[in-house]
């Protein structure tokens, strides 16, 4: 119908956690369905719809591409889709996208299954085939150049005549009533032979994807923009580290020597990591030089390709990129480039001149350097973004790890003098739609607009380790304290490890695994116990007007499958409550019989394996409920336990509607020991935990910490740590770090909590400490639903439903210090 949306937030959800989709990019696919509907569904606009989503370099667009295509797929049937390209090397790379089996295949993270076809298969008889077929969902990978109308006696292919289409490829794909194009680059096809050859396909949908808008790019055909500022502050992409020098040297052989001294630091750095840590990936850092014009190039590689230069380490280790460049002078240059990320690969310097801007996307550029002597030139996205993809994939919490040093031209002190400057020069703003509701209840589109800025720190962090809840900050350092750094990391990496106390108790860490994917819903998902309490209360308070209206009562029904499940039954009611004679019946006897009702329920699974795990998830919501009657259950209930239990699977229902989105995989916890091996790479070592606090110190001396030694992000910590050592009620605990109890939080992110707490021997308690002005923020409030939900499911898998039992507690800086060193009293003001 038409001036209704049709949007399918489910199916969004669903793509989002198949894909893993970082949130920004989830966010560009709920705006692109919100603009979409709301051009064809909401105001009936002819075709086409035109928008541009502008992503910082480095977010990922290509999974926006790739939801976008499942999305469309799924929700809209159409099964047409057209990825233009602005060249081989971007080509290439797309491809690969959509092979299935490619080593960067999406193809395995969509919902539906896709033909790859190229300017190269599509007249052969199988791919005439797929095109020919309505239900095949098609992917064109198309260059910009293929798809141009012939001129001056060239011919382009997809204007030929096909026998085997019985026309031409151009003019097929351009009667597709379902056609949608996705322009990637879309800087780059302004000019009017490549906008026509795009627009002259007729498209139902052309989107264009960019990091960069062409100037000419109207800013109300922007959707959506997510800027290089926020995903700077999001930690989404390596942080900027803009180095100069405290002297006044500036010359060309200076500046290599300064940013090749520091990219064998980040080298050094690098390989004690991977010392340490299990699993970490084989990343070899390498540089890019960025040169005005060839001859400059060519200075540049001889300069490193000398045998006097850094003992002549680099004499084989640059590859030069520019339009001069001949396969005898440089054999095999773009296989070479293009393994760069390999581990054996030899590569660590590659000097180039405007020939690595869009399709290069390589992770292991630690340093950039250069020669424009405009650092605005510099901090430009197209030259940053070449080296901030992260190496690891995600943040490491490692300094050096996660930041690309940026090799400047201007002193330290000029850089100090100018760090004003360049906060306005990174001033930004994010837009995405969002639907809202007017004051008559009806729907509409909102361009939500939000200003985003960097702040320019002007000393660049010491740390060896970052810290969680800090946002990352362009930050401006000099040559010697970066070097410095990077040796104090490696270092840190070659001490011993943290280890287990000798006399620590074993422990086992439950692990969330998911054994099935699909759409499901459990008791298990409900973290709030709020309206369940809530309805107890007001059949205590107003039973008449409760029950009274609407004779809502359960009957059991036996389903074709033989399962019995509850089906609710509906009628006019004239009595009221308290004439109602009825068989007095004990509490034990009512909560027995509204729990089997409960797990009756449509909502909540009939098969054999989960009815021990949604009895015990039930218990809870039934102990609000009566908590809410507060007394006066056997009375009420003997009366009116139908319509009472009516009432609850009613409001079961209620949640799985809400929730049915949340938990799309069935899962279950299985033991792991937990036997950590930490590196330690505080500056700062103390036998005294109660001394001054630092966030840079590890403190030893902890009597009840499982650890030999700890250390804290915030002064809070400390204090809760300090809170568990005193208190008689309180095991043992300890102080969690990155990845050791890992909570599934939002799409493509995760969540690592404070504290680990055992009391009395059968309760674990996971503490999650904020800052005041944390406390509402919808970051956090998202993460205790989390948290919540995963010790429900905790509580209820047979690996854990008959051991201790696991509870989350959040509390603040203000609770820690009004509990005076009480747990008991710390619990209740966290509201446990």
């Amino acid at each position: 119908m038409i001036g209704i949306f049709d949007i399918d937030d489910a199916l969004i959800e669903q793509i989002s956690r198949r894909m893993g989709l970082r949130e920004p990019n989830k966010q560009a696919l709920e705006t692109v369905a919100a603009y979409v509907s709301d051009h064809y569904d909401v105001r009936d606009e002819p075709s086409p719809f035109e928008g541009v989503v502008v992503s910082a370099t480095g977010v990922g667009k290509t999974y926006v591409m790739g939801a976008v295509i499942d999305y469309l797929a799924q929700h809209r049937g159409w099964t047409d889709f057209v990825v233009v390209v602005p060249g081989a090397t971007i080509r290439q790379k797309t491809v690969e996208n959509f092979t299935p089996g490619a080593a960067k295949s999406l193809t395995k993270m969509l919902g539906v299954r896709t033909v790859l076809i190229t300017a190269d298969n599509y007249n052969t008889p199988a791919m005439v085939q797929a095109i020919n077929d309505p239900s095949t969902v098609k992917v064109y990978v198309l260059t910009v150049q293929v798809l141009l109308q012939p001129n001056e006696g060239i011919g382009r292919r997809t204007h030929q005549y096909t026998e085997g289409l019985g026309g031409r490829l151009y003019g097929l794909l351009a009667g597709r009533q379902d056609l949608v194009v996705l322009a990637d680059e879309h800087h780059l096809y302004y000019g009017p032979r490549f906008s026509e050859a795009v627009r002259g396909l007729n498209p139902k949908v052309l989107l264009g994807l960019t990091a960069t808008p062409h100037r000419a790019t109207r800013e109300e055909d922007v959707i959506y923009r997510y800027p290089l500022a926020a995903a700077i502050g999001a930690k989404l992409v390596k942080t900027p580290v803009i180095v100069g020098r405290k002297d006044d040297r500036k010359d060309l052989l200076t500046k290599l020597v300064d940013a090749t001294t520091l990219l064998e630091a980040k080298e050094r750095a690098v390989g004690a990591y991977r010392a340490r840590v299990r699993d970490a990936a084989i990343v070899n850092p390498v540089m890019l030089v960025l040169a005005r014009d060839t001859g400059e190039a060519d200075k540049i590689t001889g300069l490193l390709r000398d045998s006097s230069f850094r003992g002549g380490l680099y004499s084989n280790a640059v590859i030069q990129v520019d339009s001069s460049v001949t396969e005898k002078n440089e054999p095999a240059m773009w296989e070479r480039l293009s393994r760069v990320e390999e581990p054996n690969s030899p590569i660590r310097v590659i000097v180039s001149v405007r020939m690595l801007k869009e399709g290069w996307d390589v992770k292991n550029v630690y340093v950039l350097l250069s020669t424009q002597p405009s650092l605005s030139d510099v901090l430009t996205e197209q030259v940053l973004g070449r080296g901030l993809r992260l190496a690891f994939g995600k943040y490491t919490g490692v300094q050096m790890l996660d930041t690309l040093e940026v090799i400047a031209h201007d002193r330290f002190r000029q850089l100090l003098d100018r760090a004003g400057i360049l906060n306005e020069e990174l001033v930004s703003y994010r837009t995405r739609a969002t639907i809202r509701t007017d004051e008559q209840g009806q729907d509409y589109l909102f361009r939500d607009e939000e200003e985003v800025s960097q702040s320019v720190l002007e000393s660049a962090s010491t740390h060896i380790e970052g810290y969680a809840d800090d946002s990352a900050a362009i930050q401006i350092g000099d040559v010697d304290t970066r070097i410095a750094t990077g040796a104090s990391t490696t270092a840190a990496f070659e001490r011993p490890p943290v280890e287990l106390r000798h006399d620590a108790p074993a422990v086992e860490l439950p692990i969330l695994r998911a054994t099935k994917v699909g759409a499901s819903f459990s008791l298990r998902d409900i973290t709030d116990e709020s309206p369940f309490r809530e309805m107890g209360r007001r059949l205590r308070v107003n039973p008449d007007s409760e029950l009274r209206r609407m004779i809502v009562s359960a009957k059991k029904v036996r389903g074709i499958d033989g399962v019995e499940r509850i089906q609710l039954v509906r009628a006019t009611a004239q009595d009221r409550v308290v004439t109602q004679t009825a068989i007095h019946m004990t509490s034990s006897e009512l909560r027995g019989q509204l729990l089997q009702a409960m797990l009756a329920a449509p909502a909540v699974s009939a098969r054999r394996e989960h009815r021990d795990a949604e009895r015990l998830a039930a218990e809870p919501l039934l102990d609000a409920f009566f908590d809410g009657l507060n007394g006066g259950a056997e009375e009420l209930l003997s009366a009116y336990l139908e319509r009472a239990a009516a009432r609850l699977i009613r409001l079961v229902n209620d949640e799985q509607h809400r929730l049915s989105t949340v938990a799309e995989t069935e899962q279950v916890a299985v033991g792991r020991p937990f036997r950590p091996q930490r590196q330690n790479t505080r500056a700062q070592q103390s036998d005294d935990p109660r001394g001054v606090f630092g966030r840079d110190t590890a403190y030893r001396g902890f009597h009840k910490s499982l650890m030999t030694a700890d250390w804290f992000d915030s002064s809070p910590e400390r204090d809760v740590a300090l809170l568990l050592e005193d208190d008689v009620a309180v095991d043992w605990w300890v102080r969690l770090q990155t990845g050791d109890l890992p909570i599934s939080w939002r799409t493509g992110g995760g969540y690592n909590p404070d504290f680990l707490v055992s009391v009395a021997r059968d309760q674990r308690w996971i503490v999650e400490v904020k800052a005041d002005n944390q406390m509402k923020s919808a970051e956090v409030s998202g993460k205790r639903v989390a948290a919540k939900r995963w010790a429900n499911y905790v509580n209820t898998s047979p690996e854990f439903a008959h051991g201790p039992r696991w509870s989350y507690l959040l509390v603040s800086e203000s609770d820690i210090e009004d509990a005076k060193g009480s747990w008991a009293a710390l619990k209740g003001l966290g509201g446990a």
